[in-house]
């Protein structure tokens, strides 16, 4: 004949077991969101950085579709003349 086994004793062991592997489990998902963030940060600080750098940069030449325009400059007696204010 078999030996008598507590039931509870298996029950609680069996239930610390499962505690135990839902804590790992988490800690896990937990790691690795972190790390995707810590990934992510990386990547969209780089991208930032770089583009920042290449703004200061002029245009390669033939690429500027668009001149600046420059607004037109009227003269008075020799001094630039200025935009009237409108009081309303």
């Amino acid at each position: 004949m078999p030996p008598m086994v507590d039931q509870s004793k298996v029950d609680t062991d069996s239930a610390r077991l499962t505690i135990v592997k839902i804590v790992v489990f988490q800690g896990l998902v937990l790691f690795a969101l972190a790390s995707a963030i810590v990934w992510y940060a990386n990547w969209s600080s780089d991208a930032a950085v770089s583009e920042f750098m290449n703004a200061a940069r002029p245009p390669v030449s033939g690429l500027n579709l668009h001149p600046p325009a420059q607004a037109p400059v009227q003269t008075v007696n020799g001094k630039p003349a200025c935009a009237r204010k409108v009081r309303t």
